[in-house]
């Protein structure tokens, strides 16, 4: 026995000591160890005393922390999703969304190329969150929106979300918002949570008596409701039916005031089955509040829920009603009498409208019979459509259709089509006085349909089409037409068109590209400036900062417009010099670009204050990098020697076109050039320019620039286009030689 004690003790005393253990021990926190406000060691310590099972939940968690930082930060972005109205932006992975989400699996699987998606129903702060649940599995959301989240979860075919939204939101639900949740979740199709409000509405009859909810629902949910109820105990229900049916019956007189006015209901039978809907419903209320009974219906008076002890009370309430009642039939009919000779007069009154009825039918079969050209003005089109090669009647009836139905918007869709068929058919013809008939109705679709984007994208591209598009060898062709567009006032609906469609990058790009071949007529120019073109031209550029199509065509819109004085300084106003320069680093490769921008540049550089906002926008550096991107094309290296050339006569700049390495790219250019004339021009005054700086003298030295300047004033020496040159280049030999 002594023993045996003396072993209990000793156990006693083990698990004393495990227990003070224990309670020394600090308790380890999940949050705590994944917090980033502890240091590394005391987390890592404290990674090595977490049980397994939790430590894989802390990898899975660290992971999520990773995906999360890229989203946060946008990080590596190749999806955009467009959400709301307003086209709000959420940057994100295509390769999380698809892992995640059916719908963006199968969606990528059917357009691969694509790597966008507008959700306009959605608003931003609706679809943000579950994106970010892709990434940290966490989701928390506001319960008066549940619906639109459990919408859009079941749109991206997320079942695991959709089941958590519904658990959230019916622990959520109480006495106060029971009625409201229960006719959500009926229109989103959740049968769980209608399940469970129902269930909740049956146990807590006596607590939502108690609340105010009747002012929040239609009439058939309140019918909805009293079904519910009428399924509860007889001693609770009958109070909460009647406290429903008497705000019921207010809001129903609100609602219907004029429920037999004679403007909304014609048939005489129509107006006598709402009478009577109105009569069974008070009769309803009544006998609900005297007879404290429930019945829909005046036939069929059932579900009597009173308990046995007011049974005594209720015959004299009935009896006291009855009375009434008599009092009530013998005052109806004398009012039924006049009432009669009301509806006598209100049935002539119907007659005359009738009559004024027929009469509009009759004025609508005359419109019918008027819209028979009109039909069969689309199916010609439409055979016109089917042909192998359009001919020149079904290009002339075509444009008879649109200028005699304008407002037929079938019409003037189909009609774009064949004419910009007819267009590629005909492109290399010298047909360019028919395609100019053309001119005016297309203008007239993009006018009278603004807002069709389909239209404004086959007009624009139809008028380009018939300007002989953007080729070189067609410059005269393209003024030509452009000066017939500006002439029926199509600048300014082109100018509307990128306006209106900031998001549609084809009509972006239709519209400019018109701009372009209209810009190439002087008066043009400023007329585009006047309607707010440039302006216009140089947010598109920026609206679309990764789009290259946009840009080479802005960069060649402002190229074409910065001919004109006043542009220049327009352009410059409205930034559009910075705007060129961001292209141009943006896209150093994309030879269009370069060239187009160079030109812009060298247009916009003859003016004081723009070389100054050149240089700022750092363009000497840009310009040098361009060229030496591209060294043999002869466009690029031209426009960019006279740029430097401009930029040189400001002494300022000419130290930092030297330390840019710009001395040496001039003369690797005229080296590789020697025989073509504008490049030598250029390169010789530039070279004339920079000169005057003792440091840059020294420079060309070093880089043998003498010789390059003899060897020029050799392969000129006659030519009277050139005499500038020769003169600038003897000039500068005899600078740098002394």
């Amino acid at each position: 026995m002594h023993k045996s004690f003396k072993l209990v003790k000793k156990n006693h005393k083990k698990k004393e000591k495990k227990e003070k253990k224990k309670k020394e021990e600090k308790k380890i926190s999940f949050q705590e160890i994944y917090s980033h406000k502890t240091s590394k060691n005391i987390r890592i310590s404290k990674l090595y005393q977490f049980p397994s099972q939790e430590f894989n939940k802390f990898l899975i968690c660290e992971h999520l922390s990773n995906y999360k930082k890229m989203f946060q930060n946008e990080e590596k972005c190749d999806f955009v999703i467009y959400a709301g109205k307003t086209n709000q932006k959420i940057f994100c992975h295509q390769l999380i969304l698809n892992a995640s989400s059916r719908f963006f699996y199968e969606k990528h699987h059917e357009n691969p190329d694509s790597n966008e998606l507008y959700l306009a129903k959605f608003e931003f702060d609706i679809v943000e969150p579950i994106i970010s649940f892709f990434y940290d599995s966490q989701f928390n959301f506001d319960l008066k929106k549940f619906e639109k989240y459990f919408q859009l979860a079941k749109y991206f075919k997320l079942t695991s979300l959709t089941i958590k939204i519904e658990k959230e939101v019916s622990e959520k639900v109480n006495t106060t918002n029971t009625i409201v949740i229960y006719f959500k979740s009926i229109k989103i199709e959740s049968t769980y949570l209608s399940n469970f409000c129902e269930n909740f509405m049956k146990e807590n009859i006596d607590k939502i008596i108690q609340e105010d909810q009747t002012g929040e629902i239609t009439d058939n949910e309140l019918k909805k409701i009293i079904e519910i109820i009428q399924s509860t105990s007889k001693d609770k229900r009958i109070d909460m039916i009647w406290k429903l049916a008497k705000d019921w019956k207010a809001k129903f007189e609100k609602n219907k005031p004029n429920l037999l006015d004679k403007d909304k209901y014609v048939d005489p039978i129509q107006i006598q089955e709402m009478k009577n809907e109105v009569d069974n419903f008070y009769f309803v209320i009544d006998n609900i509040k005297n007879s404290r009974k429930i019945s829909f219906d005046l036939k069929t008076q059932k579900n009597p829920i009173l308990p046995s002890t007011h049974q005594l009370e209720l015959m004299n309430q009935n009896n006291q009603n009855l009375q009434k009642q008599i009092e009530k039939l013998e005052n109806n009919n004398k009012i039924q009498d006049e009432k009669i000779k009301a509806q006598s007069k209100k049935l002539n009154e119907q007659e005359k409208e009738i009559q004024e009825k027929e009469n509009q039918i009759k004025q609508l079969e005359i419109m019918l019979e008027n819209l028979q050209p009109e039909k069969k003005a689309i199916k010609e089109l439409q055979n016109f459509q089917n042909e192998t090669k359009l001919n020149q009647k079904s290009f002339e009836d075509t444009i008879k259709y649109m200028l005699q139905f304008p407002q037929n918007q079938e019409i003037q869709e189909n009609s774009c089509l064949i004419l910009e068929k007819f267009g590629k058919e005909n492109q290399n013809s010298d047909i360019g006085n028919e395609f100019t008939k053309a001119i005016q109705p297309l203008l007239n679709a993009m006018s009278n349909f603004s807002n069709n984007s389909d239209i404004q994208t086959k007009a624009s591209s139809v008028l380009l089409t018939f300007s002989g598009d953007l080729e070189r060898d067609k410059l005269e062709k393209r003024k030509l037409q452009g000066i017939q567009i500006a002439k029926f006032h199509g600048i300014q609906l082109l100018i509307n068109a990128i306006n209106n469609f900031p998001n549609n990058i084809l009509i972006q790009e239709k519209s400019i590209s018109n701009l372009i071949n209209i810009a190439i007529d002087s008066e043009n120019q400023n007329e585009i400036r006047k309607q707010g073109g440039i302006e216009t031209i140089i947010k598109a550029m920026n609206d679309s900062k990764d789009k290259k199509v946009i840009q080479e065509k802005g960069c060649w819109a402002l190229l074409n417009l910065s001919f004109n004085d006043q542009n220049q300084n327009e352009i410059k106003e409205k930034k559009g010099i910075e705007t060129i320069i961001k292209t141009m680093t943006n896209f150093p490769k994309k030879k269009g670009i370069q060239e187009k921008a160079c030109g812009a540049l060298l247009n916009l550089s003859v003016n004081d204050q723009n070389q100054n906002e050149i240089k700022e926008k750092k363009g000497i550096e840009t310009i040098i990098k361009a060229m030496t991107n591209f060294p043999n094309n002869q466009d690029i290296q031209e426009h960019a020697c006279g740029i430097l050339l401009n930029l040189s006569l400001n002494k300022k700049n000419q130290n930092e076109i030297r330390e840019k390495m710009g001395i040496e790219i001039i003369i690797k250019t005229m080296i590789n050039f020697p025989k073509n004339q504008d490049i030598q021009e250029k390169g010789c005054g530039a070279l004339f320019n920079l000169s005057s700086n003792k440091s840059n003298k020294k420079e060309i030295k070093r880089l043998n620039g003498i010789s390059i300047l003899q060897s020029s004033l050799q392969n000129f020496p006659n030519n009277s286009k050139f005499k500038i040159a020769n003169k600038k280049s003897s000039w500068t030999f005899k600078l740098i030689k002394n």
